[in-house]
Parts: C-alpha cells; sequence; structure tokens
C-alpha cells in the first residue's frame, strides 16, 4: 500500500487495511510512505494515493489506484487471489 502522511484517503484506508487483514491472512499488507520511498513509489509507476500493489515475489500480479471501500478491496483482492492461483 503506498500511501502519504498528508492523504487523509490514505489514513482512511489503513482502517480499512486492518479489517482486510483479518480476512486475507495470507496476504502480508505493508505501507509504504512514498515521501520516505520516492524511488519504490516511481518503480511501481505510483500516480494515485492510495495504491494498492499486489505482488507474488517480484512480479506485480494485480492491485488497485485509489480509495476504495472495504467491500470493494475485499472483492478485487478475491478476483486477483483467484485468478493468481488458477494460472
Amino acid at each position: 500500500m503506498f500511501v502519504s502522511r498528508w492523504c487523509p484517503y490514505c489514513r482512511y484506508f489503513e482502517r480499512v487495511v486492518a479489517r482486510l487483514r483479518l480476512k486475507f491472512p495470507e496476504i502480508e499488507f505493508e505501507f509504504i510512505d512514498v515521501e520516505r520511498n520516492p524511488e519504490l513509489a516511481e518503480k511501481f509507476d505510483v500516480e494515485m494515493l492510495p495504491t494498492t500493489i499486489l505482488l507474488s515475489g517480484e512480479k506485480v500480479v494485480g492491485g488497485f489506484m485509489g480509495f476504495v471501500d472495504e467491500r470493494t478491496a475485499e472483492r478485487s483482492l478475491r478476483d486477483q487471489l483467484k485468478e493468481i492461483r488458477s494460472s
């Protein structure tokens, strides 16, 4: 999760992620502050905050940009995980 301290949507999304951690124990959620890690944000072409990048090893396999509510985030992650597992 790419976030910033100045982003109000990022702070709200952190609460959403706290609940998603309980629903997806197989995913390691990590918050990356774009101001402290600009090179990493650039590497993943982060253009909007918050941005969620789903990685398998070093490979980007999914994610979404911008704030989404908990239900939308959960549905998106479930769909993306299902697709990853079936490939």
